[in-house]
């Protein structure tokens, strides 16, 4: 507005005008798509329409113009306010809470793989036993094992079901975020004197940040953080037929832009993970969450990928009546996820293999 003002003062009051009717139309975007009988169009049409009037009662009536100013305080006490909140401390306030380490007199090396939204149901057969034909891999390690074959997570949700893990407790508290201040004393920090830690997933503050080494992919910079905000906010503008075609939100907690999960894909992160482990016999432990076989379903069990309609994004909202308009998808969705089960049965395979070579597990 300032450059425009050199030239014309109409210019600048219109660029005004219009950066105002915009911000308008983006706060109204949240509020109309939640009234289901507008669609696209109309909820964009009516946006902007009312957005217009807004623009247009500025320019002409002090009254409007006052109101707005004596807004602009908002601009430092919304943030603060956000920063404020005990919910984003919780998550974000780095924590020194006192943990017991524990001494291990013996450390052998120990490997933990948490596949998520793997279903033991999808791993049998008629006879409830492994399927040997379909998961090879997981009856050839299951063979060798002790298989607790009734063992369950305690919630559906990934943020409370990984910390119980590997906690060893019950997320009795909502409001608990996977940290050290609301679970000191875990597997990481009670192995911490003892333990050299290769950890990859999405719950590293859960492990004391001077024993434990992460996968170094999955570090953020300010240009991914603007990428995934992007992402998300126009989920939260956009009409649902529009939401529809944008990256889904619901496959994990990051590189929701499409140009970054290709390069930090399942397959790498499961080839980077059975690169860390090595011969060392003596205080190593490897940990591992991967989103395998959750959705997106996108992989074969040979590891190739496919593109197929994503239907993730229809798990959020309308889901009853999305199943019920396409009584085959069920059908088809069981189908696509035994494949990707496939798909993390060929990396068990892989995994015992590597443990072999290197001396560490013995069939």
């Amino acid at each position: 507005e300032i450059a425009l003002a050199r030239f014309t003062a109409t210019a600048a009051s219109v660029a005004h005008g219009v950066v105002l009717a915009g911000l308008v139309a983006l706060l109204l975007m949240p509020l109309l798509k939640r009234v289901e009988m507008l669609g696209a169009g109309q909820s964009i049409a009516l946006a902007l329409t009312v957005a217009g009037i807004a623009s247009l009662a500025y320019r002409r009536f002090d009254g409007v113009r006052t109101f707005l100013t004596l807004l602009s305080p908002a601009v430092v006490v919304v943030p603060a306010a956000f920063l404020m909140n005990a919910d984003v401390q919780r998550a974000v306030v780095q924590t020194d809470d006192l943990f017991s380490p524990v001494h291990v007199a013996s450390a052998p090396p120990i490997v933990i793989v948490v596949f998520d939204e793997v279903s033991v149901n999808s791993l049998l057969d008629g006879d409830r036993e492994i399927d040997k034909e379909r998961y090879p891999n997981f009856a050839r390690f299951a063979a060798n094992a002790t298989w607790y074959r009734n063992a369950s997570t305690v919630s559906s949700q990934t943020v409370w079901a990984v910390p119980a893990i590997v906690a060893g407790q019950y997320p009795i508290r909502r409001d608990a975020v996977p940290t050290r201040r609301y679970y000191p004393n875990n597997l990481f920090t009670m192995l911490s004197e003892s333990y050299q830690m290769t950890v990859f997933g999405r719950f590293i503050q859960l492990c004391p940040p001077d024993s434990c080494t992460y996968d170094v992919e999955v570090r953020d910079s300010l240009s991914a953080l603007a990428a995934d905000l992007g992402v998300v906010y126009l989920h939260v503008i956009s009409p649902d037929s529009i939401a529809a075609r944008l990256p889904p939100i619901l496959g994990d907690w990051r590189d929701f832009a499409m140009r970054r999960r290709r390069r930090n894909d399942r397959t790498s992160e499961l080839d980077r993970f059975l690169e860390t482990i090595t011969p060392d016999r003596g205080g190593r432990l490897y940990f591992l969450h991967t989103l395998t076989p959750h959705m997106p379903f996108e992989y074969v069990p040979s590891g190739h990928r496919y593109s197929a309609p994503d239907y993730q994004g229809h798990q959020e909202g309308g889901a009853q009546l999305f199943l019920q308009s396409d009584p085959w998808l069920p059908r088809v969705l069981q189908q696509r996820h035994s494949l990707q089960v496939g798909f993390a049965d060929r990396f068990v395979g892989d995994l015992v293999d590597r443990l072999q070579a290197q001396g560490i597990y013995d069939e």
